[in-house]
């Protein structure tokens, strides 16, 4: 895990550790088994619950189980987890939790404590040459675009194509789903907010980044993504032209 991240990370547990443990969280009527579940989260440690022990309650926390403080309490064991790309968990209901819990509403303190984390996490997804990150980041990435406030500001991380993984993550996320991100303009079939896939399909198919992306293409014509590549930027400026897109 990269230093920005983990120092992120730290900040988050500095930050929240203002919100207890409650070993008597409410939840549904429905959930016979919420004594255990309740037992489970309180036999360790907040930094030694794992996995397992956090996957009923990311995805149940303040819908069916336990309220806003609850999340804020294990939002930072959550948070490391999440950062690992090794979870197993849907992406998007653990990071949507942000959203639920009106995160923007928070004291200063942490919504720029969540800010710094979303980044550092984007950072990584963009970056790190681990195979996971290739396999994580069609999930990742719609999911950070739909809690993280400035969706310019991660779009413009991405413009500069700092290392040839940014561009074969951005080759394989069009691919995937082209008909989606350029034909419907969204990012997930969960979207909520129109506005991130908006914004990333006019900002994948404006004459800058196809010229950058051309750009690259002319200066690596021998690099394992450039037939690719050659395909991503003909159906780019086909979009291009035919939306007049500047």
């Amino acid at each position: 895990m990269n230093s920005k991240l983990q120092t992120s990370i730290e900040n988050l547990y500095s930050v929240f550790a203002k919100y207890p443990l409650n070993p008597h969280m409410d939840g549904s009527p429905l959930h016979s088994d919420l004594l255990i579940w309740n037992r489970t989260l309180a036999t360790r440690p907040l930094r030694e619950l794992s996995v397992d022990h956090l996957g009923i309650f990311y995805f149940k926390v303040m819908t069916t189980w336990g309220d806003v403080d609850d999340f804020r309490h294990f939002l930072p064991r959550i948070s490391e987890l999440l950062a690992t790309l090794d979870t197993g968990w849907e992406e998007w209901v653990a990071l949507d939790k942000l959203r639920y819990g009106h995160w923007q509403t928070w004291p200063v303190s942490e919504q720029n404590a969540v800010k710094d984390y979303l980044l550092a996490l984007w950072n990584k997804l963009l970056y790190t040459d681990l195979e996971i990150a290739d396999a994580a980041f069609s999930d990742y990435f719609p999911a950070i675009m739909n809690v993280y406030p400035d969706v310019k500001l991660l779009l413009s991380i991405w413009s500069e194509f700092k290392s040839p993984v940014s561009i074969k993550r951005l080759i394989d996320f069009v691919d995937r789903n082209a008909d989606m991100v350029i034909g419907s303009k969204r990012l997930s079939v969960f979207d909520k907010d129109a506005e991130p896939g908006i914004l990333f399909s006019h900002w994948l198919t404006n004459k800058t980044i196809i010229e950058t992306l051309t750009t690259i293409f002319f200066q690596n014509p021998e690099a394992e993504y450039a037939t690719q590549l050659s395909s991503l930027i003909q159906l780019l400026e086909a979009t291009n032209k035919a939306t007049n897109v500047d």
